[in-house]
């Protein structure tokens, strides 16, 4: 019960899109859980991960995708008060998560147009600045003598892993991983000489790595990642805002001159920086949202329409406003008019795109001279001013 979605059939030959996704909430062995260790290094059980890992299976279930979805692979480690998972899908253990890892990687081995798609949700740790490991449900299993990182995975290995060999030269060029986790260095860690994860597979030294391979971390290096208790991280409630069509971008126009939007790794990357640190003023949090990995231009997914836009628009001086008629219009659009007395500033949804804003100026002193101005909208809000002499 871990392959959730399987189309390969259906799909044949052609590229398909493979995602593998992972939610830990339960961990026995850290604080309050059943079999906690003697030093659980700090790290308590967590609420929402499995949770959020779920949501982001509901939204690849609906996505317009760049491919078809072709296989989805889920591990949940549900908590107690997300009783609603239990039994959905195989716990994510260091046994099921290898197993899975290798089938995702044949699968995304078929194809060198296939896509890739994987997401953690969980606790996770780091050895150094550029690290990051990922902690599964049976992270910190006695005795304690054992590897200290034994049943955890670093990112660098699952990445490293998936590029192009010899033995894969078919292998998905196109690749997206989101990491949602801490990535704070336990105290404990620093007494270790380079301590080793778990190793999920050999990295072949040979082929060229040509992939778009970005990785979006919930968390920049020596920083936690946030959630909200009991209902999903913080990261994953900007990334689907994102996906759904806070990261539109526009992509030009499709082979018979219909313009098309989508979500592309720069425009997720600038819509993730953006939502974090309006979601940190939001709610007074303290999220540091960062990206690594290849990062080279690719499409991750596309939308049925342009995304909507929360237009703010103001007239300087504001007096200007008191006089003025102002039209917004757009392509394909009846104008908007707003005839003075309008509030101010202007507050409207638009679509996203290109937009003619008229400020038609009545001739009492003192006098104003009309402006017309081109302004853009785009996702998820706009600010436009215009200035008034």
């Amino acid at each position: 019960m871990s392959l959730l979605h399987d189309a390969k059939a259906a799909i044949g030959a052609n590229p398909g899109v493979h995602a593998f996704i992972i939610g830990v909430s339960q961990y026995p062995f850290l604080g309050g859980g059943p079999q906690a260790a003697a030093d659980p290094w700090g790290m308590d059980q967590l609420t929402s991960a499995a949770s959020t890992a779920h949501k982001v299976l509901e939204w690849l279930k609906i996505a317009r995708l760049t491919a078809p979805l072709a296989t989805c692979r889920v591990l949940l480690s549900p908590s107690p008060g997300e009783a609603h998972l239990a039994g959905i899908a195989d716990p994510a253990t260091t046994d099921n998560v290898f197993a899975e890892a290798h089938a995702w990687r044949a699968d995304a081995a078929s194809h060198p147009d296939n896509v890739t798609f994987f997401y953690f949700a969980g606790h996770g740790v780091q050895r150094s600045k550029e690290d990051a490991v990922l902690c599964l449900q049976d992270f910190r299993e006695p005795p304690p003598t054992a590897p200290a990182l034994r049943r955890a995975i670093d990112v660098a290995t699952l990445c490293g892993g998936m590029s192009p060999s010899s033995t894969q030269p078919n292998i998905a060029r196109t690749q997206f991983y989101f990491i949602d986790a801490c990535r704070e260095q336990p105290g404990q860690l620093a007494k270790f000489d380079e301590p080793k994860t778990t190793a999920l597979w050999d990295m072949e030294s040979d082929g060229q790595d040509d992939r778009s391979a970005p990785i979006f971390f919930a968390s920049v290096s020596n920083h936690t990642a946030g959630a909200i208790p009991g209902v999903q991280t913080l990261f994953s409630r900007v990334l689907i805002a994102g996906l759904e069509g806070n990261a539109a971008d526009s992509l030009g126009d499709d082979d018979a001159g219909n313009p098309e939007w989508g979500v592309t790794v720069e425009s997720l990357n600038k819509a993730l920086q953006s939502g974090v640190d309006e979601l940190n003023r939001d709610l007074g949090g303290d999220q540091r949202y960062t990206v690594g990995g290849l990062l080279k231009p690719a499409r991750l997914c596309l939308l049925d329409k342009p995304p909507v836009v929360d237009v703010t628009l103001t007239v300087d001086p504001e007096a200007a406003s008191l006089v003025s008629r102002v039209m917004i219009t757009g392509d394909n659009q009846a104008p908007l008019v707003f005839n003075p007395p309008f509030v101010h500033p202007v507050e409207n949804k638009l679509s996203a795109g290109l937009y003619r804003v008229d400020v038609v100026c009545a001739p009492p002193a003192p006098p104003f001279t009309d402006q017309h101005r081109n302004k853009e909208a785009r996702a998820p809000r706009a600010s436009w001013k215009v200035k008034v002499v």
